[in-house]
């Protein structure tokens, strides 16, 4: 199952820009990380302005065929064309389209166009591998969705968003989220963006326990990917000593955790003595923390 888009800032700000380009309506495309869920974003800002339209989802379209019999249904009388995932065209149907598009122009009605497509498509165009001519008519404006990882006061609304809805499917009575759950979150990548957030709060509602989200309810998946992303970025330094590194891993961790020396130490996986003692060994006293 998949909840419905949450009621925050970051989707108004999105239905804004699309209702400032409703006005002159530009062919416009906009471009987001997979799993940002643009199509749905558009479709509810759609149906909220109450804009009738029809879509194609070219992610589901390789065949010229279904795609000009697809053409003819849809090019007449209608508002809007939404085109999904036109990345995902083939050369034969980019030249298709275009062609098609070109006719279009012609006609005494014109409908809008919106494009959606991931960020592959800045890699297509540097490859020479889409068509610049089709490029220049489905983007004579652009709309770039911020990955949700970047929007760091809009992750907490929207991640309890998901809590409170998923707790309600499943009768569970989680309803909050404590410090080192929210510390992960603000520092998890998120490549799948918005889709991998609500299947983080899905998975931990599924798991968690009593009232409030803890760090252990974050699935082992989140975790180990977490971390193998972080072990391919890690940059050794020769001459750096072990126990420099030690001090600096101690350090960012209890920054993360604002301090808390427990919660650090159980998500470093030492004995809360031992702990002590390496903060009393790098004299990691509050004050130095900053």
């Amino acid at each position: 199952m998949i909840a419905k888009l949450p009621e925050s800032k970051y989707i108004f700000e999105i239905h804004d820009k699309l209702s400032y380009y409703k006005k002159s309506k530009p062919s416009l495309l906009i471009r987001g990380r997979f799993g940002s869920r643009i199509d749905e974003i558009i479709r509810q800002f759609l149906g909220n302005e109450k804009i009738d339209f029809n879509e194609i989802d070219f992610r589901l379209i390789s065949n010229p065929t279904i795609f000009k019999n697809e053409w003819e249904i849809l090019k007449s009388n209608t508002t809007i064309l939404l085109f999904k995932g036109i990345d995902s065209l083939s050369k034969e149907l980019q030249s298709l389209l275009y062609k098609e598009l070109l006719n279009l122009r012609n006609q005494e009605y014109k409908p809008w166009i919106i494009s959606t497509s991931t960020y592959r498509i800045n890699d297509l165009m540097e490859k020479k591998s889409f068509l610049f001519e089709l490029y220049q008519i489905l983007a004579t404006s652009n709309i770039d969705l911020i990955p949700i990882s970047e929007n760091k006061k809009e992750l907490p609304i929207i991640a309890k968003y998901y809590l409170d809805y998923y707790a309600k499917f499943y009768k569970k009575r989680l309803k909050y989220i404590d410090e080192s759950y929210f510390n992960f979150i603000i520092k998890y990548d998120f490549p799948g963006d918005l889709e991998e957030l609500e299947n983080l709060l899905h998975q931990s509602v599924i798991t968690g326990k009593g009232r409030t989200l803890i760090f252990n309810d974050i699935p082992k998946n989140f975790y180990e990917n977490s971390k193998s992303r972080y072990e391919r970025n890690l940059k050794i330094i020769p001459g750096v000593t072990l126990k420099d590194y030690e001090k600096q891993i101690l350090k960012e961790n209890l920054t993360m955790n604002k301090g808390n020396r427990e919660m650090t130490a159980k998500i470093l996986k030492i004995p809360i003595r031992s702990f002590y003692r390496k903060l009393d060994e790098h004299n990691l006293k509050d004050s130095n923390l900053q």
